[in-house]
């Protein structure tokens, strides 16, 4: 009421009661006063501040939690792969760890049309790989088809030979995801 009074007088040429020559020029004729304009400016600008701050922290969650779903995922399809693998292939004789340039590696030895070939599964440069070359051939771990993104893999058999223990893990920065193993009994001794 008091700016409407103020507004009022001013348009007329007067000034209201108690109010002297200072308070006509800290306001302007709108009758907004440079503390309430100041006010409100600094007000906008914590409100700027605040939105970026959390758009900025909403996409940095955003990718970190990409990054792991992503690294999640690659475990999984890893692993099932794997599983899938060997027990297509447990049959008397076929499958065997080895060590090689790469690591340790996985053998499925086969016979295709008269020729035996062998398969061979393990870690190479960051990826899971796979192999398949006659079994005359050497192996060549820079060779194999490049499968899924992969930090680790390791094969270890219980002293038995029946059974194969699986382990894949991925520890790239920013995400340590624990390693996912599978135990599987076979049917065939290793």
């Amino acid at each position: 009421m008091y700016f409407r009074k103020l507004s009022y007088l001013a348009i007329l040429g007067q000034q209201p009661r108690g109010a002297s020559k200072m308070d006509n020029r800290v306001r302007n004729e709108n009758g907004y006063s440079l503390i309430e304009i100041t006010l409100v400016m600094a007000l906008l600008a914590l409100f700027g501040v605040s939105t970026y701050t959390l758009a900025a922290s909403g996409v940095s969650y955003y990718e970190k939690n990409q990054i792991e779903s992503e690294s999640q995922f690659n475990q999984r399809i890893a692993l099932s792969y794997l599983v899938n693998r060997v027990r297509q292939s447990d049959i008397y004789d076929s499958l065997h760890i080895e060590e090689t340039s790469a690591g340790q590696t996985l053998v499925i030895s086969q016979t295709i049309s008269g020729e035996v070939y062998r398969t061979w599964i393990y870690h190479y440069n960051g990826f899971l790989c796979e192999l398949l070359i006659p079994q005359s051939l050497p192996f060549a771990a820079e060779e194999g088809i490049q499968l899924v993104e992969l930090s680790g893999l390791s094969f270890s058999q219980p002293s038995t030979g029946h059974g194969i223990q699986i382990k894949v893990w991925n520890d790239e920065p920013p995400t340590k995801l624990p390693p996912l193993q599978v135990f599987l009994h076979l049917k065939s001794a290793l």
